[in-house]
């Protein structure tokens, strides 16, 4: 029964972001949805208005488009697109104890971060300055992503309230408006479980998901409302 239900979840992961679970419906909105084409060029002209305010600078470099060469074709209205480019991502903080100064905060590991969920029943704490919490903190929303143990697993944080923090050996997925993390959270448990992701991955008896090869990392994304439905579907 266990395996059973364990290719069951694997092949509603599969119809979900490869279109099939959402291909009727889709299809009964034909026009009415906004294809992610235009998605991506608002997410990738916000970012870049977004770089020039900020820097004061007027030269920008564009994130990479993935590579798509062998990946399957997508059904109408969806685009292959990066990491880079629809979301903002970085590893946490190193732990230092001699080194690290400031307020002592909750910080996350790897053995935290579960599939789908964390496990907070043993949480340690680490020094974190003003500074460094903008940049290591996780928000509602955020997906955090082991960067090794077993790369790639992931969990949507869903906490409002609490200040936590996280260290480098995982990642902190910042996904653009109009993004769903929780999609990117199946996506990355569909290709965890059949195997492709190991593709982005370095190293042979010890691997890594690095920051590098995750900006890199090729999402099929859908429509806005389409992402909805498909998280809605799978989690019913």
């Amino acid at each position: 029964a266990k395996a059973q239900l364990k290719r069951y979840r694997q092949s509603v992961l599969k119809s979900a972001v490869e279109g099939e679970l959402t291909r009727e419906w889709r299809e009964s909105k034909q026009g009415e949805l906004e294809p992610a084409s235009q998605l991506l060029e608002r997410i990738l002209a916000e970012r870049r208005e977004k770089w020039k305010v900020e820097s004061g600078k007027k030269k920008y470099k564009e994130p990479a488009a993935p590579d798509v060469e062998g990946l399957p074709d997508l059904p109408d209205g969806w685009v292959w697109a990066s990491v880079a480019q629809i979301a903002e991502h970085r590893l946490g903080k190193m732990l230092d104890k001699a080194k690290n100064k400031g307020k002592p905060t909750p910080y996350l590991r790897n053995i935290n971060v579960r599939w789908f969920e964390f496990d907070l029943s043993d949480i340690q704490l680490m020094k974190v300055t003003d500074n460094e919490l903008k940049e290591v903190s996780i928000r509602e929303g955020d997906l955090v992503i082991c960067e090794g143990g077993e790369p790639g697993r992931s969990a949507v944080w869903n906490k409002k309230d609490e200040t936590f923090v996280i260290q480098k050996a995982l990642h902190r997925v910042r996904p653009a408006q109009g993004v769903l993390s929780k999609y990117i959270n199946y996506l990355l448990a569909k290709d965890a479980w059949t195997g492709f992701l190991k593709k982005y991955f370095t190293g042979s008896t010890i691997m890594h998901f690095t920051g590098r090869a995750l900006s890199t990392y090729a999402v099929p994304l859908p429509p806005a409302i389409e992402q909805q439905r498909i998280v809605e579907m799978v989690e019913r």
